[in-house]
């Protein structure tokens, strides 16, 4: 019963700071574009291991890596989005 209260709390805490960080530019459960890209699926679409992280943290770098996705999310949506290391300990809230 405490682990399970743990899971739900820690999944309340990464609904909130999406709300708080994210939810103004991408919408969590379609497709539909806002200022960026609908996440509706991000974790089939996006390369594995901690990839996601560091786009979000850094994804001029990871652009400017050569790192073909990347590359290919930057060309879909014109622009990138601006670093979010400002809330890099709380991160694995939102992104396990």
């Amino acid at each position: 019963l405490c682990l399970a209260w743990i899971s739900v709390s820690k999944a309340q805490d990464g609904a909130k700071l999406f709300k708080q960080n994210c939810a103004v530019c991408h919408a969590a459960h379609t497709d539909q574009k806002l200022t960026g890209p609908g996440l509706k699926g991000i974790f089939d679409r996006a390369p594995k291991g901690d990839w996601l992280k560091r786009w979000i943290i850094n994804n001029e770098k990871l652009i400017k890596s050569g790192d073909a996705y990347a590359s290919k999310i930057y060309n879909e949506n014109g622009k990138v989005m601006k670093g979010q290391n400002y809330f890099r300990p709380d991160l694995t809230k939102i992104v396990k």
